[in-house]
């Protein structure tokens, strides 16, 4: 399809897809300063620190997302041809102003390109201190507006954040209405049944998706992460309104699936990624309520204020270790990531922590840490009181997924991959037709540590009986308070 409809005036080198080609008009949005900071938006938070060569960024995967769609996009055409694809996606394009199928084209090529704008320095793990900052009685307005967005359209706040610097930046807003149109954005994004699975909402099989696999896989050396996207996209078809599959695909789709729960369960969820990240996040955190960081940097106000614009980007975190006083808990929790110096976890695995502290604490312990940020704190400051430390030197980490059948953002429909054979009359789920993934339908990962500042220090002084004695006596006070 080497003319349908993006001008080539750049080509980009990618290392995942090779060239990435885009329009004129489209390389203008790029060179706006709110796209410009995803260039310093680490993909991947701190996990870096880890893994050398997660260092890729926001920027790049946008990029990519951009390119994914439209191969996706192409192949529908290819398969179904343009009237039989129009028919398709009708209301979808009556809800979007679009007249032609190729309109349809340039519309998803754009929302590839700013779906992640929203995100905050560091991405999630900047998101996660953007929820602390909300728990603390901080940025009450935003809190309210995005909690209406999320009850009716079940955004994260990057996604919200994005909705809003569409709206409310200016430069980009008038890039997007010469591009494609504002509303024809925001309501392929928020309202449309079909078009904004390409980009993830309510599907599993999606630009996004595909192309962090690959990324994550790629620069992490760890060997996760290859799945056969062109497969998956040659084979791409819509069934009963949603994306699906070619029932040739079955064995792609098992390794979409599988090597995602891979790459979360032994790079993302590794003990050590999720120790630095909660670190940025504390970091963050702590900058805000000493009054060392604006909170509104975090999040889209910043970028759309036309007199004084802010685009804060991950530097953010080298400026606060640099400007803290050394005794605040800002210095302290960023010198330990600039000084390579984090706290060590107690257990690794959710093996060994049922081994040290039993399954029924390990439970209280998960309820504890998805009970709100104001009770891990109670934890950590009941954990040191017991060891005889400082708070500040007890770090509770959490991190979980749903490798498969995650709760749909609609609260209704499950976002099932479905697979098409014309001789079943229809489609089938994954599931069904997977042992594997049957396995993996509904299973819910979650790890949990305690972390130590001077571990094995602590350790050598008290005997790892006391330490976990007193461990184990901290969760159940503080569980016993609920």
């Amino acid at each position: 399809m080497a003319n349908m409809g993006e001008q080539r005036h750049r080509r980009i080198r990618d290392p995942i897809h090779g060239y990435i080609f885009l329009g004129r008009e489209e390389m203008e949005l790029l060179e706006t300063a709110v796209f410009g900071r995803l260039r310093r938006i680490k993909q991947c938070s701190a996990e870096y620190l880890v893994y050398p060569g997660l260092t890729y960024s926001r920027f790049e995967h946008s990029l990519g997302v951009c390119h994914v769609i439209t191969k996706m996009f192409d192949s529908l055409l290819r398969n179904y041809g343009e009237k039989e694809l129009e028919k398709i996606l009708k209301n979808d394009m009556e809800k979007c102003g679009c007249d032609d199928i190729m309109s349809v084209r340039r519309l998803l090529r754009i929302a590839g390109l700013v779906h992640d704008i929203g995100h905050p320095p560091f991405s999630h793990a900047g998101e996660r201190a953007i929820s602390y900052v909300m728990s603390g009685g901080m940025l009450n307005e935003f809190k309210e507006e995005y909690k209406r967005y999320e009850s009716r359209y079940f955004l994260a706040i990057h996604e919200f954040n994005t909705i809003k610097l569409l709206e409310e930046h200016r430069e980009l807003r008038e890039k997007i209405e010469n591009l494609i149109g504002l509303s024809a954005i925001k309501e392929m994004l928020l309202n449309t049944r079909i078009l904004k699975q390409f980009i993830g909402f309510e599907s599993q099989i999606d630009a996004d998706r595909m192309d962090y696999l690959l990324r994550d896989g790629y620069y992490s050396g760890a060997g996760f992460g290859i799945v056969d996207i062109d497969r998956l996209i040659a084979d791409l078809l819509i069934e009963e309104g949603r994306l699906c599959l070619g029932y040739q695909s079955l064995s792609a789709a098992e390794s979409l699936i599988i090597e995602r729960y891979k790459i979360y369960r032994w790079v993302h969820l590794h003990h050590m990624c999720s120790i630095v990240n909660e670190l940025v996040s504390r970091t963050l955190y702590h900058a805000v309520e000493e009054g060392l960081l604006n909170p509104k940097w975090l999040i889209y106000a910043s970028m759309c204020n036309n007199r004084r614009p802010v685009y804060v980007d991950d530097s953010i975190l080298y400026e606060l270790w640099r400007e803290a006083d050394k005794g605040s808990l800002t210095y302290i929790y960023a010198d330990m990531l600039y000084r390579r110096r984090p706290p060590k976890a107690l257990w690794k695995t959710l093996e060994e922590a049922d081994k040290k502290i039993g399954s029924v604490l390990c439970e209280d312990l998960m309820r504890i840490c998805t009970s709100g940020f104001d009770k891990v704190r109670l934890l950590e400051e009941e954990i040191a009181r017991k060891l005889g430390m400082s708070p500040q030197d007890i770090l509770i980490v959490y991190s979980d997924f749903k490798p498969y059948k995650y709760p749909p953002r609609d609260g209704s429909r499950t976002p099932e991959i479905h697979l098409y054979n014309p001789r079943w009359g229809g489609s089938r789920k994954l599931s069904e037709l997977s042992a594997i993934i049957r396995e993996l339908r509904g299973h819910h990962y979650a790890f949990y540590t305690i972390a130590l500042r001077n571990r094995d220090r602590i350790i050598d002084k008290l005997g790892e009986k006391k330490v976990m004695e007193c461990v184990r006596d901290a969760i159940r006070t503080v569980y016993e308070q609920f």
